[in-house]
């Protein structure tokens, strides 16, 4: 078993299933973000790979959903860096519906509605792309509602 199989043998973080024998970690050294050299690792295979990479050891990471929910994901981080490892788990699971939805239709509509959702100034979808549909701003309404986030 691989190193990085043996870190998840007896748990899972995030989508992570553990058991898939097709899941690779490739590290892509000297990549250029905003004129900053970094490093990324790519993990293949994986849904919402962020608590996975920090659990291999990287540094941080993006997704579309820190775009809506920024704050949440800088909670996620610290429990990490606290070695709260359970309670990390459970707090990224409870976003899982959400991490779903930003995929749901295409982008950027569903991050647009959530911000929206939120209060926060996310604007609209321009012309070809479309608005999110009425079922999927529900169902985001909804999950905000479970964690909190809205009234």
């Amino acid at each position: 078993m691989s190193d990085f199989k043996m870190r998840f043998k007896d748990r899972s973080y995030g989508y992570m299933d553990h058991t898939n024998d097709g899941i690779f970690v490739r590290n892509i050294p000297n990549q250029q973000v905003g004129g900053y050299a970094i490093g990324i690792v790519y993990i293949e295979n994986v849904s919402y790979p962020f608590l996975p990479g920090l659990a291999i050891g990287t540094d941080g990471g993006f997704a579309i959903l820190m775009n809506a929910l920024p704050k949440e994901y800088v909670h996620l981080y610290q429990l990490v860096k606290d070695g709260k490892w359970d309670e990390a788990r459970e707090y990224n699971m409870s976003m899982a519906s959400l991490y779903t939805a930003m995929e749901a239709e295409p982008y950027p509509g569903p991050v647009k509605t959530m911000m929206r959702i939120l209060g926060v100034p996310g604007g609209y979808v321009r012309k070809p792309l479309v608005q999110t549909s009425k079922e999927l701003t529900e169902s985001m309404t909804e999950e905000l509602r479970k964690l909190g986030k809205i009234k």
